[in-house]
């Protein structure tokens, strides 16, 4: 029996691919140079998401539930695969070296070290079908390696980041 894509089936949409996305960094703070065009090959992050607090309210003998403010988890993790030029992790290191500065103890103000970043889902043609923009992200930790001669795998990394908020576009 012939196997049939989900997309030849009338009425049921093809379903979004997890490996299909970009990251892009729209703003970065003056100092960090992420070059245009550079391909971050960033292996897997998450969609943000957005919830409620709910507020109970008792009346005539009834519990009432409303929601409150929004509330999410607003940090967020990249795992990227470097190359042999190290150019994202220097870029990285050059981001939290303005964050904070260990050696002479310096600390930059926020607005100086917070940047944008744009996640697009790609559909399997390559086009977006789906744009999410990190606004005032700010760069927390990047994540050592541990590296290994007996091992051919990929150098990767994780990058972690706090956001003030998303948008849609």
């Amino acid at each position: 029996m012939p196997m049939v894509a989900i997309s030849q089936i009338p009425g049921v949409a093809e379903p979004l691919r997890g490996y299909l996305w970009e990251l892009t960094f729209v703003r970065t703070p003056a100092g960090v140079y992420i070059p245009e065009g550079l391909k971050l090959r960033a292996m897997s992050s998450r969609i943000p998401g957005r919830t409620f607090e709910r507020i109970e309210l008792y009346y005539l003998w009834m519990t009432w539930a409303v929601h409150g403010r929004e509330a999410g988890d607003k940090e967020i993790e990249f795992e990227f695969w470097e190359g042999v030029d190290m150019a994202v992790r220097n870029a990285f290191m050059k981001w939290l070296e303005l964050v904070g500065n260990w050696s002479s103890g310096e600390q930059a103000y926020r607005y100086e070290v917070t940047g944008d970043i744009q996640l697009k889902l790609l559909d399997g043609k390559g086009n977006p079908v789906r744009t999410i923009v990190l606004r005032n992200a700010i760069l927390l930790s990047v994540d050592e390696r541990e590296l290994r001669y007996e091992s051919n795998e990929v150098v990767s990394f994780s990058a972690r980041f706090w956001y003030d908020w998303f948008d849609e576009v």
